[in-house]
């Protein structure tokens, strides 16, 4: 091969390879939907494209990868064997597989993915919500109830490796969630490669040391305490934040929840402004929230899994590669209300 030959070939492929650089660090902005299970528990989905397919998958920052059922969608499944647990108790037991993703549009490529052929519980949690459907009835994030939830998950904790989380492994570097926040017409929003004015105004918090070596959700865990401001009863340890959960759940804690019963404050170490809401509901707004409590050997001391109430107190803005997540106040609720104190 001649050298002008060869040096047009580099041209090119270096030529695609700033295009695709240029591609996979653009901004993507991805709606979020609402939705309401039939006991009232909301969920959040975004859709995407899988292997060819249109999917409405259920927005889990509480775990991490692309998750799909049986028959989700068309995808090259290897003969290797995978198994990924959620806190809850599900368990997959599957395939590793390569597809073709897209998301929003402006966001795709092949990516792996992870495909279940079998359904049921850990050890722990033999009684889980995929204990009593079978799998044709059964939705991921659907709270055994049968026939509702989805039929793949996108996970987006940052635990793990790049390529473990879906956004990063399409060339994600940071994104922020925007939730779209019950009796409010307001859409929400998943913003990948947000701009560095986008990002000005949160307050970052670093990942917790003690925590960031876990695979799990609680790798993404801050520093932070949840008061009870009529009984002056305070708890502080890592806190979660989870898309994917809705009650508040105090782990290992030494104030159980049927303490708590009425205002309260979830703050975080270093940011001004806390998430007020009032306890011992089941309500889904930012001024109520359930607080349940649980033991984990597993997990430190009073670990606070604060699930979705946060997010609408605050636009939340990941950053993997700084190992932190930023909170920015979200305007007042509709109805007059405040998101924080």
């Amino acid at each position: 091969m001649s050298r002008p030959i060869q040096a047009l070939i580099a041209a090119i492929l270096l030529a695609g390879l700033a295009s695709a650089a240029q591609a996979a660090d653009s901004r993507v902005e991805i709606p979020i939907v609402q939705r309401t299970l039939s006991d009232g528990t909301l969920r959040y989905a975004v859709l995407m494209t899988i292997g060819g397919a249109t999917v409405e998958a259920g927005l889990d920052t509480g775990s991490t990868g692309l998750r799909l059922l049986p028959g989700a969608a068309p995808v090259a499944m290897t003969r290797r064997r995978e198994t990924y647990a959620y806190s809850g108790g599900v368990k997959l037991d599957g395939v590793p597989a390569e597809a073709e993703v897209g998301i929003g549009g402006g966001l795709s490529g092949r990516i792996s993915v992870h495909v279940a052929t079998r359904i049921g519980c850990t050890i722990q949690r033999p009684w889980c919500s995929a204990s009593t459907l079978p799998p044709g009835r059964f939705g991921l994030m659907g709270d055994g109830l049968d026939g509702e939830g989805f039929k793949a998950v996108l996970g987006l904790s940052m635990a793990g490796k790049p390529a473990d989380n879906p956004l990063r492994a399409l060339g994600a570097r940071r994104w922020i969630v925007i939730l779209p926040r019950p009796g409010e017409p307001d859409p929400g929003k998943l913003v990948v490669n947000p701009s560095d004015a986008e990002a000005r105004d949160f307050v970052l918090l670093p990942l917790m040391a003690r925590t960031s070596w876990r695979d799990d959700s609680v790798h993404d865990a801050v520093q932070g305490c949840l008061k009870d401001v009529t009984a002056a009863m305070t708890i502080c340890g890592p806190v979660t934040l989870d898309t994917g959960a809705n009650p508040i759940v105090l782990i290992n804690a030494a104030a159980g929840p049927a303490l708590w019963n009425g205002p309260a404050v979830l703050s975080f170490k270093g940011a001004p402004a806390g998430v007020a809401f009032s306890t011992g509901q089941t309500g889904q707004t930012g001024q109520a929230a359930k607080i349940v409590g649980g033991r984990d050997q597993n997990l430190p001391r009073s670990t606070i899994l604060a699930g979705v109430t946060p997010y609408f107190a605050d636009d939340v803005f990941y950053d993997p590669e700084q190992n932190r997540i930023g909170l920015r106040p979200r305007r007042p609720w509709r109805d007059g209300s405040h998101a924080g104190p």
